[in-house]
């Protein structure tokens, strides 16, 4: 597989309109997308205007063929892949269901299906990139800590919270959207002294950045209808200072 390209490409986390132009350019210029989410895909392409298909892989077509990846993709899938397409195409792409794809997602699984080939990661618009801009100057001078996806397992998450009250810097959190009442119950139960930046559906229509104590702004939190977030969590801190939050629409308009 030396001659053979994967591009790691980077997608909007919410609003379509920030991929990139060298991301476009990648996504244009390549035969095989490997995608995480089918049906966010499609509503990509459609948007960006690329025409694509799906099914039986056709040797002759130049549209982009489509080809479903994640963490449950089979022994038999994998082969169809290897034998049927991987030896008629030099250049392919994967995207997650959302943002930069190899962190806390599928991407990784693929290092193994493309042993040999040469890796190109295609940057953009991140949801840590994002909310660091309503992160106060003052949280930013120690540090931060990246801990991405909360645990599944219960006992392993139960561990990270009897740890939150010996963390001195803020914590980068994911989490996915219809765990938002059961991680509401969490803070409310382990970290009600924190300080908690949270955004709501960032870059897109409704975001909201929710900035406060957790006893305070909770409330506000658990009337959210289920949608994509991430935060920051502040275990120890001082002299709080206000930080301007602003929605997307807002900003647009600013």
């Amino acid at each position: 597989m030396d001659k053979i390209k994967l591009y790691f490409i980077t997608v909007p986390i919410g609003n379509p309109d920030d991929i990139t132009v060298r991301g476009l350019n990648c996504l244009r210029s390549v035969r095989v997308l490997m995608c995480e989410e089918l049906r966010q895909s499609r509503k990509w392409l459609k948007h960006w205007g690329i025409k694509f298909y799906q099914g039986q892989f056709d040797k002759q077509c130049k549209d982009l063929y489509l080809f479903p990846f994640d963490e449950n993709t089979d022994s038999r899938e994998i082969s169809y892949f290897k034998e049927e397409i991987a030896p008629y195409v030099e250049d392919f792409a994967f995207i997650s269901g959302a943002g930069c794809p190899m962190f806390h997602d599928p991407g990784n699984l693929l290092l193994n299906v493309f042993k040999g080939a040469q890796l190109k990661y295609i940057p953009g618009v991140s949801s840590l990139g994002t909310l660091l801009m309503y992160l106060p100057r003052e949280f930013q001078r120690d540090g931060f800590q990246v801990r991405g996806f909360l645990p599944r397992k219960k006992s392993e998450r139960e561990k990270f919270w009897t740890t939150i009250s010996n963390i001195n810097s803020p914590i980068f959190l994911m989490e996915t959207a219809y765990r938002l009442p059961f991680l509401c119950d969490e803070l409310e139960r382990f970290a009600q002294h924190c300080h908690i930046i949270l955004g709501y559906a960032l870059t897109k229509d409704n975001q909201r950045v929710i900035s406060g104590m957790v006893r305070s702004v909770l409330p506000q939190i658990k009337k959210l209808p289920k949608e994509d977030f991430v935060i920051f969590l502040s275990p120890k801190i001082s002299n709080i200072c206000k930080h301007p939050v602003a929605s997307a629409r807002r900003r647009r308009t600013s």
